[in-house]
């Protein structure tokens, strides 16, 4: 192979990649396209293996410096997958494959890694890909909710509380991930059109699809991130935005708050949520008799091993023992208890993966966080801004009222993303 071909068939390897990264991006948030999400990402890894075998010295320098980037949150990362793969190998109920499935699930984490470590060279247009990827995934996985909400709304009334759900609580989690993704994206495109399809598509439709969750930890993260964002940008872009659609802007406002106040005086889930407060529903015991419960398994120190059966399965002991364990906070699925899961996020992580686990995760978010704002700061890149936010929002904030059905791996996935942007020659994406 000549230098010419070899240089031309490391680029396409090298596009194709990243292709198939940002792909997978967009298929690991659309449920009905999940199926072909593992082959995109396993087959991107296999590309970046080939090039960094044609192209050692290259992938090694990539490595090196991509590494430098965020090599304490790099090292959290890993010490933390070391942990689930050691804590799972030992797991609480040995009848569960906890090990195979920890490293299924987590494999993602490493592949994706992997392919921007071996890779990244400071391209900012695949910093952009995997940006849009996710916008995009926001948008369009938001379309079966909206034809749930426009296909039941004659219950918005109905007196069964589960009726009155017209949107899916698995929306929420989406909204608290990428709502400031489209917020930054106001940013970020120039195209005034852009703009207000991606104001309207994915940032007011996506809040008002959030309100008929009924979820309160959602409607929390959402007003952080929009808090958060007004006042970080208050000297940018944002601003002028604003003032060139002034009225555009004040009708849209108008028309939100006018449809919050029906929908409150006539939705039987807003009704019911803004009767509640503050009140926990429930989470307060959880976390009182379940850490007793847990702490008397000896499954606290140590962890109980990858899978919500291992947690089931030491709260179902610890029942049996005569502890507390907050039992009707659950179901009873083919006649074995199933327990919410409905504790903080750490707290949760301790519970599976012991007091090294968690720290390590914790260490990961407070590295994810800390960079990405420090970065903003320096530079103003709207795109490290919507790092900072998603992380705080999903997992410091929604993540202080659920702890299992937050994706752990979408820390990883940020990662990825932001030693790119800190990595790129030219920190200010705006303009590429």
């Amino acid at each position: 192979m000549s230098f010419v071909n070899k240089k031309n068939f490391s680029q396409i390897l090298y596009i194709l990649s990243f292709f198939l990264l940002s792909v997978f991006v967009f298929l690991e948030h659309i449920d009905w396209l999940r199926g072909l999400k593992n082959a995109s990402l396993y087959l991107a890894l296999f590309l970046a293996l080939l090039y960094a075998f044609l192209n050692f010295k290259i992938s090694l320098n990539n490595i090196f410096e991509n590494y430098k980037t965020a090599k304490v949150g790099l090292m959290f990362a890993s010490a933390f997958i070391a942990c689930v793969f050691v804590v799972s190998s030992f797991a609480y109920d040995e009848n569960y494959p906890s090990l195979f499935r920890a490293f299924r699930h987590f494999g993602r984490a490493i592949a994706f890694l992997l392919v921007i470590l071996l890779l990244f060279n400071g391209d900012k247009r695949v910093i952009l890909w995997l940006f849009y990827s996710f916008l995009c995934a926001f948008v369009i996985g938001g379309g079966d909710d909206f034809y749930s909400l426009i296909s039941s709304f004659e219950n918005l009334s109905a007196n069964n509380y589960l009726q009155a759900v017209l949107v899916s609580r698995s929306y929420a989690d989406f909204v608290d991930r990428f709502l400031p993704f489209g917020l930054c994206a106001l940013l970020l495109l120039k195209s005034t059109r852009l703009r207000v399809f991606v104001a309207i598509v994915g940032v007011i439709l996506p809040l008002f699809l959030d309100l008929f969750t009924g979820s309160r930890g959602s409607w929390l993260a959402c007003a952080f991130s929009l808090i958060i964002f007004l006042s970080l940008t208050q000297n940018t872009q944002i601003k002028a935005f604003i003032k060139a659609h002034l009225k555009l802007f004040i009708v849209c406002l108008l028309c939100f708050f006018m449809a919050f106040g029906a929908l409150v005086w006539h939705s039987t889930v807003l009704k019911f949520k803004l009767t509640q407060g503050f009140d926990s529903s429930g989470r307060t015991l959880i976390i009182k008799e379940r850490f007793n419960a847990i702490l008397a398994t000896n499954g606290l120190i140590f962890g109980l091993g990858y899978g919500k059966e291992q947690y089931d399965s030491a709260l179902i002991n610890a029942d049996k023992l005569g502890l507390k364990t907050a039992k009707k906070y659950g179901t009873i699925d083919n006649g074995r208890q199933n327990y919410w899961n409905d504790e903080p996020f750490f707290l949760g992580y301790l519970y599976y993966y012991g007091v090294f686990g968690a720290l390590c995760i914790f260490g990961l978010f407070v590295c994810v966080l800390m960079l990405s704002f420090k970065g903003f700061y320096h530079t103003k890149n709207p795109l490290l801004l919507a790092v900072f936010l998603s992380v705080l929002a999903y997992f410091g904030v929604r993540g202080l009222f659920e702890c299992y059905n937050l994706r752990v791996l979408y820390l990883f996935y940020l990662l990825g993303f932001l030693i790119m942007i800190l990595r790129a020659k030219d920190e200010k994406c705006a303009n590429c």
